[in-house]
């Protein structure tokens, strides 16, 4: 471009030549070096580029306007005989100013004048070309051609060939472009744990075939708690693709249990080893959903292999998709040996001898059904026998140690586990759980009914009973001396007397242990001496009976210290 046709200051040319010179050395040779393709799409495509865009099409429109006659220029309207100001530029100049290092106005000095005061005066040169000195005659109007073109410029992108870049599309990039174009299935409805084959097609609509690449397979499903799940399928080598023509990828996947919609991509060149004209067309998803026609019948009871007898209790359910909740009606019951065992979610039936295969058979809205079968014996109801060895029938003393032995036989199940023994009082309720020999001493005084409870495993119950009596069995412990209270004199031996009986040991009164709170045990016995410290004492006697019943009294006792005697004269 020649500068000295537009008759421009000489300073003005100047500036503009070291500008673009620098321009040209510094920053193009640095934006060609780091230049990727992808960075050339975003430029071209995202919209944080859009100021960028329009500055380069509006130098074009100017380079454009500046090699025109000037006998014929068009743009009256827009561009005055000055200057291109009267274009409105969305631009941001202090941002591409701070990018470049290049301002891209000039003031320029010429004396002073007079506006609203004495002030400088200066005019501006926008992107390095002043106009102001051209004075070209214009002529013509804007057409409705003109305008479309001029829109076309402000939206068609720039394309590069090496370090030539070009404006709008005159030329084609030398290179492929890889584009999946279909994605197909087997089905895009699979059952849940179904094999599904996907293929997709990868259309190359660049001028260069391309080599190998890969073919990245994931599928994206949410959960209804808002959880996301991404993974991988399959990551499919490709050995080719030839421009204008399609390569097929091909990848299977194992339908998850979750129903719900799943989101199927297929990534070209996942691994970015082809150089591409355009790099963001290489995704392409699809959307399948798992689905199940079929309704699900579930058993809760009884529960499977049950050995049971008489009425049984079927309960279950049945749930689809699509209807949700199945009613009684959609709910059957058979039995292989009896057949037809009626409707419901809950069924009380009265089995006959043997093994029985028992399904239950959920049918949806649409005819579509499923079965669940469990196995149940039915056998005779005989109650367990059970035995109870002891104690036998006869009185005990309170606190006596009682022994329990005893077991169960059923006629069907053998010997009865100790599990489902249970033992009881009449008087103090339960006393064992899941014993066949225990002892205790520590039943109530009165009557007792003793019962042995069996269970079989049909749920049958048996019972063994024997009646005991537990009879008043605490000793009682007396003293007789010292009374209660007694002042004893220092260094004074003291005896100690009392008496114990038992309903069932008679007299026990040698068994007495006698023991003072300050001097701890002073003996045995229903009599004994003893001298006490200086103090106030609780004498204690104890007495346990052979059944271990245990019985006290107490008394208080206090030794004054010595006192000395009183001279008088």
């Amino acid at each position: 471009m020649n500068l000295y046709e537009f008759n421009l200051p000489q300073a003005a040319i100047s500036d503009v030549e070291d500008r673009l010179r620098t321009w040209a050395q510094t920053n193009l040779t640095n934006w060609l070096t780091n230049n990727s393709a992808r960075a050339e799409i975003e430029v071209n495509n995202q919209s944080k580029y859009a100021d960028l865009r329009r500055v380069y099409a509006s130098i074009a429109l100017a380079q454009w306007y500046k090699s025109q006659d000037k006998n014929g220029l068009v743009f009256s309207e827009l561009i005055d005989s000055n200057n291109i100001t009267g274009i409105n530029i969305s631009f941001n100049k202090a941002f591409w100013e701070s990018q470049s290092n290049q301002r891209l106005t000039e003031d320029i000095y010429h004396g002073t004048c007079f506006k609203t005061g004495w002030e400088y005066c200066y005019s501006y040169i926008y992107g390095g070309v002043d106009f102001k000195d051209s004075k070209p005659p214009t002529n013509g109007s804007i057409t409705n051609g003109t305008s479309d073109s001029m829109a076309n410029s402000l939206i068609t992108s720039y394309v590069k060939d090496g370090k030539n870049y070009y404006y709008s599309t005159a030329i084609d990039v030398e290179k492929p472009n890889l584009i999946p174009v279909a994605m197909g299935f087997s089905t895009l409805s699979p059952e849940p744990n179904q094999t599904v084959n996907i293929t997709v097609a990868v259309e190359n609509n660049g001028n260069v075939n391309a080599g190998n690449f890969t073919v990245y397979f994931y599928s994206t499903f949410t959960y209804p708690t808002g959880e996301i799940v991404k993974e991988r399928i399959s990551i499919v080598n490709m050995s080719s693709a030839v421009v204008d023509e399609f390569a097929l990828a091909n990848a299977t996947w194992q339908t998850p249990a979750a129903l719900g919609n799943y989101n199927i991509t297929a990534v070209v060149d996942y691994y970015n080893a082809i150089s591409e004209a355009n790099e963001l067309d290489n995704t392409l998803t699809e959307i399948v959903t798992v689905f199940t026609n079929f309704p699900t019948a579930t058993i809760t009871s009884p529960a499977h292999n049950k050995v049971s007898c008489g009425d049984v209790t079927l309960t279950g359910s049945g749930t689809d998709p699509q209807d949700g909740s199945l009613n009684n009606t959609l709910l059957n019951w058979t039995s292989h040996l009896q057949g037809d065992l009626g409707n419901g979610t809950s069924r009380a039936v009265n089995l006959s001898l043997g093994v029985h295969d028992i399904t239950l058979k959920a049918t949806d809205s649409q005819g579509f059904s499923d079965n669940e079968t469990l196995t149940l014996n039915i056998i005779p109801c005989n109650p367990p026998f059970p035995v109870l060895l002891s104690p036998s029938n006869k009185t005990y003393a309170e606190g006596e140690l009682i022994y329990f032995n005893g077991y169960a036989l059923d006629q069907e199940d053998g010997a009865i586990p100790n599990a489902s023994l249970v033992w009881n009082s009449s008087a103090d309720g339960t006393l064992n759980t899941g014993a066949s020999f225990f002892s205790t001493r520590t039943l109530s005084v009165g009557n007792h009914t003793i019962t042995l409870k069996a269970i079989d495993v049909t749920e049958q119950i048996g019972f063994a009973q024997v009646n005991i009596t537990v009879e008043e069995g605490t000793p009682i412990i007396n003293i007789t001396s010292p009374e209660d209270g007694k002042l004893i004199s220092y260094k004074a031996a003291t005896n100690f007397i009392g008496n114990a009986t038992d309903p069932q040991d008679g007299n026990i009164s040698n068994f007495i242990v006698w023991t003072s709170s300050i001097n701890g045990t002073l003996g045995t016995g229903g009599s004994l001496n003893a001298n006490l410290s200086v103090g106030t004492h609780t004498v204690t006697a104890t007495v346990t009976d052979s059944h271990a019943n245990t019985v006290s009294a107490s008394i208080s006792a206090e030794v004054k210290p010595p006192q000395y005697p009183v001279a008088s004269i």
